[in-house]
């Protein structure tokens, strides 16, 4: 059962062009706090970045 209560940032789970826009939006208020779980500063720069590093 995937719980989504306790994920840190739902939208991570969904379409890569909604994750790229709600991280680059997430980025600006909380600078730092996505690559502190973890998640490099490459990936987070576009839809395709995150396509690459999520899936490999």
């Amino acid at each position: 059962m995937l719980d989504l209560d306790h994920a840190p940032a739902p939208w991570l789970l969904g379409d890569a062009a909604l994750a790229s826009a709600y991280n680059t939006a997430y980025e600006r208020v909380y600078p730092g706090a996505l690559t502190e779980l973890g998640i490099p500063a490459t990936a987070l720069t576009g839809r395709k970045a995150w396509e690459q590093w999520l899936y490999g």
